[in-house]
């Protein structure tokens, strides 16, 4: 019985210098930093808001119409589409970008039960440090990128895709600058306003003609992004261009006057003009 009190003994006084009794407390602050941080829920660290909609016409006004008059200016977000990174079509989505998550929780708290078109808004917290992040970082940095070469000529965009291909050179922007997804779209709308999509030209136009039946307008410079040979095996298949603008008055004048309209009459060339800046699809 001695020995047996004696194993007890010393099995307790080891225990109890390791400091493993069952229900001791721990040291106060080891790790409560890390602890804290990893335990912060995405929504409650979020900076960005998305929402989705088909409407690609909304712009930062429909937004912030959203708030009472008097936060209207002191809450600050950007509004940004998403577009798909290399055709540029819009992707049902917008993206409202605050500058701390404080103003995030004030412009969701102030828009709870707000409308848009007579449709409940549906604001959801974007986790940009998660996976959503990083998907979210590719796309929009791919997009980037691809914009700005379209933007010089048709020979920087397509060396661009050839040279990474369009996912590698998303993965490796997106690495150089994974803390900031939507800063990459900072600079982009000067380009977005003076850029449009057209949809359904003849194919076979070359870039030269399309300018010179357009010459009224100030192109820089045009060329196909998309095209289908054999589309309904049309012997004329139409195409998706990209058409870069002098300025912004000058792309959404184009936009007014032929959005809708047939190219040289013909049924199966109907243009469908879309300008990437804000307000691009109002009629």
């Amino acid at each position: 019985m001695s020995q047996h009190r004696k194993l007890v003994s010393e099995i307790v006084d080891r225990t109890v210098k390791a400091g493993k009794v069952v229900g001791r407390a721990r040291r106060a602050g080891a790790g409560a930093g890390a602890r804290a941080s990893a335990t912060v829920p995405p929504a409650q660290r979020s900076t960005a808001l998305a929402y989705h909609s088909y409407d690609a016409s909304l712009v930062d006004a429909d937004f912030r119409e959203l708030l009472p008059p008097d936060l209207r200016r002191s809450v600050r977000f950007d509004v940004l589409r998403r577009r798909d990174p290399r055709f540029f079509q819009f992707q049902d989505t917008y993206y409202l970008s605050f500058p701390t998550h404080a103003e995030l929780r004030e412009y969701t708290a102030a828009t709870a039960l707000a409308r848009i078109h007579r449709t409940r808004v549906r604001l959801r917290p974007v986790d940009s440090s998660g996976a959503e992040g990083a998907r979210l970082a590719t796309a929009l940095r791919g997009y980037a990128a691809n914009l700005r070469n379209a933007w010089d000529s048709r020979d920087a965009y397509f060396a661009g895709l050839e040279k990474t291909g369009a996912h590698s050179a998303q993965n490796e922007l997106s690495a150089q600058n994974a803390d900031t997804p939507l800063a990459a779209l900072a600079g982009l709308r000067p380009l977005e306003q003076c850029s449009a999509l057209v949809w359904n030209l003849p194919a076979a136009l070359r870039p030269q003609e399309v300018r010179d039946r357009f010459w009224f307008y100030d192109i820089r410079h045009c060329f196909k992004l998309y095209w289908d040979d054999a589309r309904d095996a049309s012997p004329d298949p139409s195409s998706l261009h990209y058409f870069a603008f002098n300025s912004p008055a000058e792309a959404q004048k184009f936009k007014n006057n032929f959005h809708g309209t047939l190219y040289n009459g013909s049924p199966s060339h109907r243009l469908l003009v879309e300008t990437l800046g804000q307000g691009s699809t109002d009629a």
